[in-house]
């Protein structure tokens, strides 16, 4: 009987124009008119990136800042500046009944979320190339037994730099998906959902001195797929699949100052960094991550926000330990659910005198995020990279004159 009724209901849906009505959040799902909005808010990376409060797009060095600003693929820090350069990141938290979306809950799926940030790029010269893929994986009981729920985006970007590398721009492609995986088979997903977007940044680095400036618009990214037409919703499992995936369009500005005898700790090298995003409404139909595996309704980016984000990096024992503290505003995209405020922190020690690879010794980093209904500790070990003070303008002078003369 239960059965019966809920097809009666699902049928009068379908002939009355559920596109129009949406399901108010806590509604069970009984169609499949719903998008999955992947927009993340959350700062995840690299522990640098944690550790600063996420404050990366005017700095926007190495690898991690391509998701914050495209133009990094191609910006030259002054520590990688020959002719090839390389960088990877690989960080991975894991959150169990958090609430990493800020929805305002951490009891909407039994089970673990796992984020996850991977990519490598390389540069040539003036040119660089490279991506950032990011996943939010979900494992809970309300999922068929022995598949998790995969919820993936990235950016793949080309850059440039020019005008003696004062000026880096950039320009991404931003794929987003959505998938049931099986677990035990590499190949086998239950249902699978695309799309793909474009991004740009630039970043801008006054005559290499102490001012870093950035800015990066991305589009948003929608998917909607043809699902077969029936009185009956398309379901994998007892789970009733989405038509399609979404992330906001976002717009973000950013500045970093570095120092090289810090104010508060003379003789100490430092940097700071601020930024400024905002993300843009969604669709209608647009719900959380978690709507999927709930099965529950859950409304998601019918405003815009803007978050802030603010990080200090200090080199407490030259070429040996870095500190970091940050901070960010994290309001919510859902209705009703108050703004967060994250704090965050971590270090980088060297590990070895010895250099492993192109003058650069091995080291250990530690960040951490805390916020009401989300605590991450994320740690990594990769290359130290020695700090190389901010050149006077009679030096960049002399440098500019010695380029000139070889040209």
């Amino acid at each position: 009987m239960k059965t019966l009724k809920r097809s009666i209901l699902v049928f009068l849906l379908a002939i009355s124009g559920a596109g129009s009505v949406r399901a108010a959040a806590g509604d069970p799902i009984v169609s499949n008119d719903y998008r999955l909005d992947l927009t993340r808010t959350v700062t995840t990376g690299s522990t640098r990136k944690i550790g600063m409060g996420g404050a990366f797009v005017g700095l926007a060095e190495g690898n991690a800042a391509i998701p914050d600003n495209p133009a990094a693929v191609a910006y030259r820090p002054r520590a990688f500046m020959r002719d090839w350069e390389f960088d990877m990141v690989l960080g991975s938290v894991v959150t169990t009944d958090d609430d990493a979306d800020n929805s305002g809950s951490s009891s909407l799926i039994y089970g673990d979320q796992l984020l996850v940030d991977f990519g490598l790029m390389g540069q040539y010269k003036r040119f660089g190339m490279g991506g950032v893929g990011q996943a939010t994986v979900v494992d809970s009981d309300n999922l068929p037994e022995g598949e998790n729920a995969q919820f993936l985006s990235g950016t793949a970007a080309l850059g440039y730099t020019f005008l003696d590398d004062q000026i880096a721009v950039g320009f991404s492609f931003d794929p987003v998906g959505a998938r049931l995986k099986d677990e035990t088979h590499r190949n086998q997903t239950a249902f699978h959902l695309t799309g793909w977007g474009w991004g740009t940044g630039m970043i801008w680095h006054p005559n290499r001195g102490h001012w870093h400036f950035g800015a990066a618009l991305a589009s948003s990214v929608s998917s909607n797929e043809d699902l077969p037409q029936s009185t009956s919703p398309v379901t994998v499992g007892s789970l009733i699949v989405p038509k399609g995936v979404y992330t906001t369009g976002s717009l973000a500005v950013g500045t970093a100052y570095e120092w090289n005898q810090f104010p508060l700790w003379r003789s100490r090298p430092a940097i700071g960094t601020f930024d400024v995003r905002f993300f843009g409404d969604s669709p209608a139909d647009a719900n959380g991550s978690n709507a999927f595996v709930k099965q529950t309704a859950q409304p998601s980016g019918q405003k815009t926000i803007m978050t802030i984000h603010g990080g200090l990096e200090v080199e407490a024992l030259p070429r040996v330990l870095r500190l970091r503290i940050g901070t960010y505003r994290e309001p919510s995209r859902y209705d009703d659910v108050a703004t967060r405020y994250h704090i965050t922190g971590g270090f980088e020690v060297r590990l070895t005198k010895r250099n492993v690879w192109d003058k650069r010794p091995l080291a250990i980093s530690y960040a951490f995020d805390h916020a009401a209904r989300y605590q991450v500790h994320s740690v990594s070990i990769w290359l130290y990279t020695f700090t190389i003070p901010v050149p006077s303008r009679e030096e960049n002078a002399q440098k500019k004159g010695f380029h000139d003369r070889e040209e």
